[in-house]
């Protein structure tokens, strides 16, 4: 089956639109890229999810702990997947793209131990609810 692909070069609305927000910066002044909201946020989620799996490994715990911090490192990469990496990917955090380009890779970090530690989680999580 053919891909299918829209092409915006000739397209009026989509000059029209691209036209109208340059205006928009220009006019108010605002940067392409992210301002300190941006930034902070990127600084929280990750510093969370470090923290949040520093914990796991080095940390003492009962079971149930755990479990709730292995949530928190869930939702802190799910959160870090939707939005800084969406962000960066649309240019966001820079007009350097080498920046954009790490921080939209930046859940990759995580890549070894997800393969490496799969099955061992999954059968963990088999023996629990068995």
């Amino acid at each position: 089956m053919p891909k299918i692909t829209f092409s915006n070069r000739n397209n009026e609305f989509y000059q029209s639109l691209k036209i109208a927000v340059d205006e928009y910066f220009e006019k108010n002044r605002i940067k392409r890229t992210g301002d300190w909201r941006l930034y902070t946020k990127t600084i929280v989620l990750i510093g969370s999810a470090i923290t949040c799996y520093c914990l796991l490994i080095f940390g003492k715990m009962n079971a149930l702990p755990a479990f709730a911090v292995c949530a928190l490192l869930g939702y802190c990469m799910a959160c870090i997947g939707f939005s800084v990496m969406h962000d960066a990917n649309h240019g966001s955090y820079s007009t350097k793209p080498w920046i954009n380009d790490l921080l939209g890779l930046s859940m990759n970090f995580m890549e070894p131990v997800h393969f490496s530690g799969n099955k061992n989680i999954t059968s963990f999580i088999i023996l629990i609810l068995t």
